[in-house]
């Protein structure tokens, strides 16, 4: 605005960061957090999947009976209801840096983050100032996410949404390891796929576990497997129509 640019010509310099710290407390930066990282999450892209709700679907409706109370995705109040469950990673995002808390809490967070919609998709009853407000987000927590772990709440930020199990998707092939890549890449700044040479697939023994025992396929999966292991509670892949995501 012109009173920034004001207060940074008659300040100088030294008053560039207050300015900034300011304008990073008001809604057009919180939004435009939401824009940046929906580049890269590619979380959109599900609301226009399965007659718009993609991820939104992958919530078992025996699990959440109230998944579907404002009616089908492709009627404005139900489409409503999914675009606030399937965006809740960016809101993520946007929570923890407008709340000054450590980056990592995007993928570390022992928490979801529910508006007065999504939050009667789970169930939950949460005060909200104004219930009508979309924009307002409350940190909950939603027991009983899978049958591995019965009453427990087991959350690691983004990673345990349902858009980023939707869109990254994995396979009973691959055991989640695509999951793993992309938290390399997108979290850890690692691209995997670029850490080895390619393979002459006719030098190596495949029944002797090569993943485990030939360097030119540990020198992926030493790092891929441990995380993908830590998904496999989470989904039966998305390769299985009899099974979505929170199964009964």
């Amino acid at each position: 605005t012109e009173s920034e640019r004001a207060a940074v010509r008659a300040g100088g310099i030294e008053a560039i960061a207050p300015v900034l710290r300011a304008m990073m407390t008001e809604r057009g930066f919180h939004d435009r957090l939401l824009e940046v990282f929906n580049d890269v999450f590619m979380t959109d892209r599900s609301l226009t999947a399965i007659g718009y709700g993609g991820a939104f679907y992958h919530i078992n409706d025996r699990v959440f009976p109230m998944r579907d109370y404002a009616g089908p995705t492709w009627m404005a109040p139900g489409r409503r209801v999914a675009d606030s469950v399937v965006r809740e990673p960016l809101e993520m995002v946007a929570h923890v840096v407008m709340n000054d808390r450590p980056l990592s809490e995007i993928v570390t967070g022992r928490y979801r983050l529910v508006n007065p919609l999504s939050a009667r998709v789970y169930g939950l009853n949460v005060a909200f100032r104004d219930p009508a407000d979309l924009n307002e987000w409350r940190e909950v927590e939603i027991p009983g996410m899978h049958e591995y772990a019965p009453g427990q709440s087991e959350y690691a930020g983004v990673l345990t949404t349902p858009s980023f199990l939707y869109v990254v998707t994995g396979a009973s092939t691959n055991r989640n390891r695509r999951r793993a890549r992309y938290v390399y890449q997108w979290f850890l700044n690692q691209d995997i796929m670029r850490t080895a040479s390619r393979i002459d697939f006719s030098t190596v023994d495949f029944t002797a576990n090569p993943w485990l025992n030939n360097p030119s396929c540990t020198v992926c999966h030493a790092r891929l497997d441990p995380v993908a292991g830590l998904f496999q509670n989470w989904t039966d892949c998305y390769d299985n129509p009899s099974y979505q995501y929170f199964r009964p």
